[in-house]
């Protein structure tokens, strides 16, 4: 599509959708959000109604079929958006997909090459790319910050324990305590590899390239999850996931990821070479745009060693959209991010290009997680092919 006309959205899902994608979408010129589509009729025109969005269904095919949308936002679970996402690409719409991409490595393909086939743009929601501090570490790599990559560390942890029960305080809110155990039940594509490890994979082939292979251990601590309305639930996924990658173009990176880590310390990335060190940490939790810190430590003549690293000053352009603040609601750490990285989808809509992330990036993400179950089941160094 080119020229200015308006492009129009329409969203699947009324949770995270509204409170994430909403706010983005409406910051962007050029775009109006014109139709939702939840799973009931009376919560569709009940979201419809509170945010001003002028068509509402509960049926997705129609809504795909019928609407006047140009992009499809898809916020479901990752069983449930196969063939959301698919019925969107044959109906030639451009898709925002969320992570994880697909509930396994042939959806993961299909889709891609649904995507292809169909001349669209495929985005997928892996924001952590378009945080200031991703994008100013990117700068710095290619600037020669790090020089030739040696190794790379990142740990990415949540409690999903709590005063000794297991909860998930990150995604759940009163009156919605169980609706997220689908991140614990087989066939659903969901783990702590694929969710929490899957936006982190996405950081680490922005920053440093292909992967060529991982060698993976995967657990579950935790044998059951009980929610403060006293439900319980056995979960079937991993909990725990530990993994090596070794990229393409050189240099290697330990990855830790776990969702059920008591007094868990957040997100931190740290990068070393022959030039020297970055580091991004988020001590309280998810990297946003307010709480994720960069800092760096060139290297240093002997008698420095040992002085305190240095945060690293963002420019402001990295959190501007087109030179301009970002309007935002109370929260801005997330909508910063998603407004720029809706602002590069649109972009590649208007001029007929690829977006990133896009699908060909999510589906190596795709193919990554699914060597490092293979490695964990096999006992060794598993290659990734996509």
């Amino acid at each position: 599509m080119t020229g200015r006309q308006p492009l129009r959205v329409g969203m699947i899902g009324a949770n995270w959708g509204i409170v994430g994608h909403l706010p983005a979408w409406r910051n962007l010129p050029g775009v109006e959000v014109t139709a939702i589509c939840t799973a009931h009729e009376e919560t569709a025109r009940a979201a419809a109604d509170t945010h001003g969005i002028p068509h509402a269904y509960h049926d997705y095919r129609r809504m795909i079929d019928e609407a006047p949308v140009d992009i499809i936002d898809v916020g479901t679970r990752p069983m449930l958006r196969y063939a959301m996402v698919m019925h969107a690409l044959t109906a030639g719409k451009h898709v925002i997909n969320a992570n994880p991409f697909a509930p396994d490595i042939a959806g993961a393909k299909a889709i891609r090459a649904a995507q292809r086939a169909a001349g669209v743009v495929g985005m997928v929601e892996a924001q952590f790319q378009w945080l200031p501090q991703f994008r100013q570490m990117k700068a710095m790599i290619e600037a020669g910050a790090l020089g030739e990559l040696i190794g790379v560390e990142l740990r990415c942890h949540f409690p999903l324990i709590r005063d000794g029960e297991a909860v998930f305080p990150f995604v759940t809110r009163p009156g919605y305590t169980t609706n997220y155990n689908w991140l614990g039940m087989a066939g659903e594509g969901a783990s702590a590899l694929r969710n929490l490890g899957g936006h982190c994979l996405h950081a680490l082939l922005y920053l440093f390239g292909e992967v060529e292979s991982v060698s993976a251990t995967l657990g579950r601590g935790l044998s059951e999850w009980r929610f403060d309305d006293g439900g319980a639930f056995t979960p079937e996924t991993v909990d725990t996931a530990f993994a090596t990658l070794r990229f393409r173009q050189g240099g290697t990176a330990q990855m830790n990821i776990g969702w059920s880590v008591a007094a868990a310390r957040g997100f931190a990335i740290e990068a070393y070479g022959t030039n020297g060190r970055l580091r991004i940490e988020a001590p309280s939790g998810f990297p946003d745009a307010g709480n994720a810190i960069l800092f760096h430590a060139p290297t240093v003549p002997r008698a420095d060693l040992g002085k305190p690293e240095q945060p690293v000053t963002l420019p402001h352009a990295l959190s501007q959209l087109r030179g301009a603040p970002i309007a935002t609601p109370e929260d801005a750490r997330v909508i910063i991010p998603m407004t720029l990285m809706l602002d590069e989808m649109v972009t590649a809509v208007r001029e007929g290009r690829e977006c990133s992330p896009g699908f060909g990036q999510a589906l190596q993400v795709q193919a990554i997680c699914e060597a490092a179950e293979e490695s964990d089941r096999a006992g060794r160094r598993v290659p990734v092919m996509v």
